[in-house]
């Protein structure tokens, strides 16, 4: 079985309800899925990676995000996966820019309310 089978195999062992059901229930739990919970070989990485893979696309169609028709074909949950990491890059660029405005005005209005203080104000 060469490299590309064994993945899509893996793939579509992950995507199955059961495999699902185990995963949450093992995570809620904090019980490891292997018997080697260190040193995971690359199938269990890539089966892990999977596992979570859809459990946030089953999240996401759950909460109304995501349509159910990605689970149609493995290009339309891909494609969903990465507009949705691109989403959320471009919404932790935005969040880094306000608040780096807003900590460019407070230092503006900082030095402003300074400069305005009288020396003694705090004895009045």
């Amino acid at each position: 079985m060469d490299l590309l089978a064994t993945y899509q195999t893996i793939r579509r062992i992950a995507k199955e309800d059961l495999a699902q059901q185990d995963f949450a229930f093992f995570k809620d739990l904090r019980i490891p899925i292997f018997k080697n919970s260190r040193d995971l070989t690359s199938i269990q990485r890539v089966y892990l990676s999977y596992l979570m893979f859809y459990g946030n696309l089953n999240l996401d169609v759950a909460l109304g995000d995501a349509p159910e028709k990605i689970f149609e074909c493995e290009i339309f949950e891909d494609a969903y996966s990465t507009f949705k990491r691109n989403e959320s890059v471009k919404k932790t660029k935005s969040s880094k820019e306000d608040l780096e405005k807003v900590r460019k005005k407070s230092t503006f209005e900082q030095k402003e309310t300074k400069a305005e203080r009288p020396i003694g104000w705090v004895f009045k």
